[in-house]
């Protein structure tokens, strides 16, 4: 049985920091919260849309990280997917587009931010 946690989809009200890629959630946009028991501490984690859209697309694609206290699949830590690998297992090169997307933490000139 997993750690007790709580995940929800918010709008913003104040300014928050994602914590994949690092760029400022702002008001009005949604984004993702966990709250949860991790390594003995409770815990609160904010993704932003786009971070969390490209985290379920790796999910579909058997990109996952390890839950350290489970043991359980959970949803890959961004900075320390292997990108080539990803590529190379599924044929698709937009993966390196995604990849630079993260990097430039979702550039408003590139990738629009979503809205409520």
């Amino acid at each position: 049985m997993g750690a007790p946690s709580h995940d929800t989809t918010p709008i913003a009200r104040t300014d928050h920091q994602c914590q994949q890629c690092g760029r400022t959630i702002r008001p009005g946009e949604k984004y993702h919260r966990w709250d949860g028991l991790y390594d003995g501490t409770w815990q609160t984690t904010k993704t932003c849309a786009q971070c969390r859209h490209l985290q379920d697309d790796l999910w579909n694609v058997d990109e996952r990280s390890e839950d350290f206290e489970t043991g359980d699949e959970a949803y890959a830590w961004l900075g320390e997917v292997d990108w080539n690998d990803v590529v190379l297992r599924t044929g698709d090169l937009l993966w390196n587009l995604r990849r630079d997307g993260f990097r430039l933490q979702w550039a408003d000139r590139v990738y629009p931010k979503s809205t409520p």
